[in-house]
């Protein structure tokens, strides 16, 4: 268990932005390797916890494109926002997962606890990593829209039971 809670801040750390404080050596911050590090932390944005299981730069590139790009949706959209900040962060997990290709390219997959929901055949093409990038985010936006929508539907009386047959 305490592995877990380890692997999972060494992962937050890595996934948010960070910034070299040059300024205050002595302010507050986390000291890697001799270098102090800041983190920047947006407490009125909650974003999701996207793990990073690529093999190589083309998976390494589309995790990025797609980060920076669900980092951008969850601010962007406030409905979007209202269903982050309605879920626990540990009720869900995105997994960024590439299947290198012998030949040419990688299946990449977006996993929301560990069920694909958007899989596709990527060619080592920039401007096909970033179009493959936004497809993916707006699926994975949709399908939390999806989720908060069928959460309000099944706490609704219709659907609330008495216990008796």
């Amino acid at each position: 268990m305490g592995y877990r809670i380890i692997a999972i801040l060494v992962l937050l750390l890595s996934s948010f932005s960070l910034a070299y404080s040059q300024d205050d050596p002595e302010s507050s911050g986390l000291e890697l390797n001799g270098m102090l590090i800041e983190g920047l932390f947006d407490e009125n944005i909650t974003t999701s916890l996207v793990l990073d299981n690529t093999r190589t730069k083309l998976g390494r590139d589309f995790y990025e494109l797609f980060y920076q790009d669900w980092s951008e949706t969850a601010a962007d959209t406030s409905q979007l926002t209202s269903v982050m900040q309605g879920l626990n962060p540990d009720d869900f997990i995105v997994t960024i997962e590439e299947q290198p290709s012998p030949v040419s390219g990688s299946v990449l997959s977006v996993l929301i606890n560990e069920q694909i929901v958007w899989q596709q055949f990527i060619q080592p093409r920039y401007e096909v990593v970033v179009d493959a990038a936004n497809s993916a985010t707006d699926l994975v936006s949709q399908y939390f829209l999806n989720y908060q929508e069928i959460q309000r539907q099944l706490e609704s009386d219709d659907m609330k039971g008495t216990g008796i047959f």
